[in-house]
């Protein structure tokens, strides 16, 4: 299992959390959400979210199967318009999710 990382830039915590909750509803997971965390749970699969607000927006850490992590991306973008920024684990700043390598200091992003 996998961990990924990605800011939302549009919207905070607040506003993600039942969004989340909601989709994976909708997909047939058991959840549960205890203040910033979201645990969800189908089948042999458990995945675990943690959302912060930052300035720039919400950072939302996934731990769970590229696969999954690439579908929720994929749904946070095409239905809630959302554009994301990923953190470089080596200089930290926010850079494109698409890039392979960070603009800043060269660390790779994948």
């Amino acid at each position: 299992m996998a961990v990924r990382s990605i800011i939302s830039e549009k919207k905070d915590m607040y506003d993600l959390i039942p969004i989340i909750e909601n989709w994976l509803i909708e997909k047939a997971y058991s959840v549960t959400v205890i203040a910033n965390r979201i645990d969800a749970e189908k089948e042999q699969l458990s995945i675990t979210l943690f959302l912060d607000n930052y300035p720039s927006g919400c950072l939302i850490k996934i731990y769970s199967t590229e696969e999954f992590f690439n579908k929720l991306k994929q749904y946070l973008m095409t239905e809630h318009h959302l554009t994301y920024q990923i953190p470089c684990p080596y200089c930290k700043r926010e850079t494109d999710v698409s890039m392979n390598n960070c603009p800043y200091c060269g660390g790779s992003l994948k």
